[in-house]
This record gives structure tokens, C-alpha cells and sequence, in this order.
């Protein structure tokens, strides 16, 4: 996609600049336009079947095949010619043939944003708490709240940074 954007746009200062001096804009545009189109030939090669054979026992995969139909499941050995797959329904032997696209299972979320999430909870909780003066009033169940207020934020925050954060589907494989 972004190739298929910069040839576009190469495409176009090419038609638009003629005039002698943008000709060093032109040499540029055309030698960055070769490195990305070998750039994207290695990412290629590097998603061919070969990346299936190493996927590993139990990782999960989602395969969809060229009839139109998907299959969640995990992963139990690639060969040259088939992928073997459990999911809920059992066990399935897919011909490397019938396989149009393999992505990795998205995952379910970050730990490393939830960390992040319950930190901030926890930091906003306590500089709440530590505005609030009980000595005038019993307001928000006295000193019990300067241990719930910033426990209840910080899980509170870090639920919503584990969900908030999702990791990008890899594509595996694509069929030519």
C-alpha cells in the first residue's frame, strides 16, 4: 500500500516538474522509488510459505481459505505442502493449496498497558486523596479512602489499558 502511494505521488512530480533544475528532484524521487520496490520484493520473500513451516506448536493462527471460510485454532505442524490445525471442532489437515491468507490470532490485549493504566490509576488516586482534608469533614468514608480511592483508580485504569491496547494481527502468509 504505502509503494503503490509513493510511485503514485512519484508519478505525479514526475509529470508535473519538466523544467531542467528539478532534474536532481527527479533522480531522487527515482532512486528512492527503486529502494522501496526492493525493499518490498525482501518483505515478500520473507512472508512466502516458509514463515508457516516455523510457526510453532500451539500458537494461535487464523486461516482463511479461498472458499470463502475462516478457522480459528492453534497451530500443530506445517509441512511443504499442508498446515495441520485444532481448533473447538477438532483437528484439521489444510492443503497448502486451499489456504488464501494466515494471520496470527490478535491478541486480547497489553500487560504492558495495563501496568501502565494501574500506575496512572494509582498516582491519580493518591493525589486525589491527598487533596482532601478529613479532619473538616467525614466525606468519602474517612480514612478508609485513602487506601480504596487509589486501589479502585488503579484498577480501574489498568482494565482500561489492557483493552485500550491491542497488538496488530501479523500476516503470515498470502498466496500468490
Amino acid at each position: 500500500m504505502r509503494m503503490t502511494a509513493l510511485l503514485t505521488v512519484a508519478a505525479a512530480l514526475f509529470s508535473w516538474t519538466t523544467n531542467a533544475e528539478a532534474w536532481p528532484l527527479r533522480e531522487a524521487l527515482a532512486a528512492e522509488a527503486l529502494k522501496l520496490a526492493a525493499a518490498q520484493t525482501a518483505v515478500d520473500e520473507g512472508s512466502g510459505w516458509q514463515r508457516v513451516e516455523q510457526l510453532r506448536a500451539g500458537q494461535e493462527i487464523v486461516v482463511w481459505l479461498r472458499g470463502g471460510s475462516s478457522l480459528h485454532g492453534r497451530v500443530v505442524h506445517a509441512d511443504q505442502s499442508n498446515l495441520r490445525v485444532n481448533d473447538t471442532a477438532g483437528s484439521h489437515l489444510i492443503a497448502r493449496a486451499d489456504i488464501y491468507v494466515i494471520r496470527m490470532a490478535r491478541g486480547r490485549g497489553s500487560p504492558i498497558g495495563a501496568a501502565i493504566g494501574a500506575a496512572g490509576g494509582a498516582l491519580l488516586g493518591l493525589a486525589f486523596v491527598s487533596r482532601i482534608d478529613y479532619s473538616e469533614c467525614n466525606c468519602l468514608g474517612g480514612s478508609s479512602s485513602a487506601v480504596l480511592i487509589p486501589a479502585g483508580a488503579a484498577i480501574a485504569l489498568g482494565f482500561a489499558g489492557y483493552h485500550a491496547v491491542h497488538h496488530q494481527a501479523e500476516t503470515i502468509y498470502v498466496s500468490p
